[in-house]
């Protein structure tokens, strides 16, 4: 698959199929995070894999009950070095969600939960902080969203 395309097709998914992610494929979008570019490569992510019911059901409360974080057979807890930049984060989980795309896998960036709780729930040390969940699995929807036209967004030279 040519990035361009990936970058052009992939969308959020809110809605999963039940049938469990192969560990390899797994790893193989944790890789495309761990090779994403960082400030002075300090690379500040650490990223729990959360697979299990008992966790999902429970980090589904803690965002808000929004259903597709439990309902996905993966949930990726994207963590940063407290202090450190989201640009870094943002690098990261771009290149994860175009590799989960890649492979067959949907994905969609939540930062709207309730961080405390994540960070005792998975034992995630004080010198970090959990910033974004990833739901991941096999997509059960073919969402289609619009793009606002390229004139409109872009400017050369000046506004």
């Amino acid at each position: 698959m040519e990035v361009l395309d990936a970058i052009k097709e992939r969308r959020s998914i809110r809605k999963y199929q039940p049938r469990a992610v192969e560990e390899e494929k797994i790893n193989k979008v944790l890789e495309a995070g761990r090779w994403a570019p960082s400030g002075s490569n300090r690379q500040p992510w650490r990223f729990v894999v959360v697979t299990k019911d008992r966790l999902r059901e429970k980090l589904r409360n803690v965002a808000h009950d929004q259903s597709f974080v439990e309902d996905a057979p993966v949930v990726l807890v994207i963590c940063n070095k407290k202090g450190a930049n989201l640009v870094n984060l943002g690098l990261a989980m771009q290149n994860m969600c175009l590799a989960a795309y890649a492979l067959g896998l949907g994905t969609c960036i939540v930062g709207w939960f309730d961080k405390e709780p994540v960070q005792h729930l998975l034992r995630i040390p004080e010198a970090y902080e959990p910033s974004y969940l990833i739901p991941m699995g096999y997509p059960a929807e073919e969402p289609t969203k619009g793009r606002k036209p390229f004139e409109e967004l872009v400017h050369f030279e000046t506004w």
